[in-house]
């Protein structure tokens, strides 16, 4: 009876000769599903690149009292919603838009439009 029992023992030799016997399978799928993974991430799955930055605006003013402070406040505000628009300004976004179309050096083109690229901004 005790001959009949079920050993669950892991025979390290065995696997090693099973490992041996199918390396070259082992580094055939692996290099394989690699190319196949870079092609999909390069040619199949579009870049999307996106950046952030914050602009700090504040005027300096060595006398501050409550009213004047109200006021650089409003100021402070203008000048944001300035750059905004300057940011968000056509003749901006068509100069960011040929850049993108023709970069230099060894970078990759992307080709899109005035609208598109207005579309993609939050300010």
């Amino acid at each position: 009876m005790e001959s009949e029992k079920n050993t669950n023992a892991i025979d390290l030799q065995h696997l090693w000769k099973l490992f041996v016997q199918h390396v070259r399978m082992i580094l055939i799928w692996t290099v394989g599903l690699g190319v196949i993974a870079w092609g999909i991430a390069t040619f199949v799955i579009p870049a999307k690149y996106t950046a952030t930055t914050q602009i700090l605006v504040n005027q300096r003013n060595s006398n501050d009292n409550n009213g004047q402070a109200y006021t650089n406040q409003q100021a402070d505000i203008q000048m944001i919603n300035t750059y905004k628009d300057i940011i968000t300004n056509q003749v901006i976004l068509k100069s960011a838009s040929k850049q993108l179309a023709n970069p230099s050096g060894s970078q990759r083109a992307y080709a899109l439009s005035v609208a598109k690229l207005k579309d993609s901004l939050t300010v």
